[in-house]
């Protein structure tokens, strides 16, 4: 009797995972479905296009490093705000697959896909020629992958920076041109970015903001601010950074 009611407690037990699970999907599928319909009527307010999907984003930048690990990404529900000026700006809901170790105990090694979803905030600059680097914030997890010598990434530290090396992750495939752009003056104003649960990237003329959960198109203004603010600093490293006004110089014909 005691065998078959703890076989009955187990299966209950199941069943309600399950059911919680299902109950989750669903309220999740429902959020989706709203702050679709907010993205539309926040870009129809403001006068600003809105796209479904952006597909030619996944195609230009879906190989980028911070992207790398990603199966399948999605940008959709984009609110696009031009500025001639200052550069325009995509911002809208990011999905992704990652793969999972199986950990089942009848089955044979395998990995399952689980999905994730953010906000993502992408500015283009045609001034900026950056390198390849990708911020993220060094949790505990990361030490421990480092210290086992298991991370997939370098960590790029700074001697004379123990604040930001112990604060930040950041990797790239070129170590010595990140270096160059991440000058102290730029060192000390990401730390401002610590906290706010962001992945910071960028690579050529583009910045990219991976938020570590979906904001809601209300929220979306201080996305776009905290953007506006990495590229005001950036812009203080003049190696990578190059104003409109010396571009036209130099494009201008030389006289023999």
């Amino acid at each position: 009797m005691s065998e078959n009611f703890g076989i009955y407690i187990f299966f209950a037990a199941l069943i309600l995972f399950f059911v919680l699970l299902f109950i989750n999907d669903v309220r999740k599928g429902n959020e989706r479905e709203k702050r679709a319909k907010e993205a539309a009527q926040y870009a129809k307010r403001n006068k600003l296009s809105f796209r479904q999907y952006f597909d030619k984003f996944i195609k230009d930048c879906g190989n980028l490093r911070c992207f790398s690990e990603m199966i399948d990404p999605n940008f959709c529900n984009v609110i696009e705000k031009p500025d001639k000026e200052n550069g325009d700006i995509y911002v809208g809901e990011f999905h992704w697959d990652i793969s999972v170790e199986n950990h089942s105990r009848n089955s044979s090694k395998r990995y399952i896909r689980k999905r994730r979803e953010s906000t993502l905030c992408v500015l283009y600059d045609d001034c900026f020629n950056l390198p390849d680097f990708d911020l993220l914030r060094e949790t505990l997890k990361e030490k421990a992958v480092e210290v086992l010598g298991m991370n997939q990434t370098e960590d790029i530290d700074f001697v004379d920076d123990k604040e930001f090396s112990d604060a930040w992750w950041l990797s790239s495939n070129e170590n010595m041109l990140v270096r160059d752009l991440f000058t102290k003056n730029i060192r000390s104003n990401f730390m401002s970015f610590v906290d706010k649960g962001y992945r910071i990237c960028g690579k050529a003329n583009a910045f990219f903001i991976i938020t570590d959960k979906p904001l809601w198109p209300k929220d979306y203004p201080k996305l776009i601010s905290d953007i506006r603010m990495i590229q005001r600093f950036m812009k203080n490293n003049k190696k990578f950074y190059t104003p409109n006004s010396e571009r036209q110089e130099e494009d201008k014909p030389q006289l023999s």
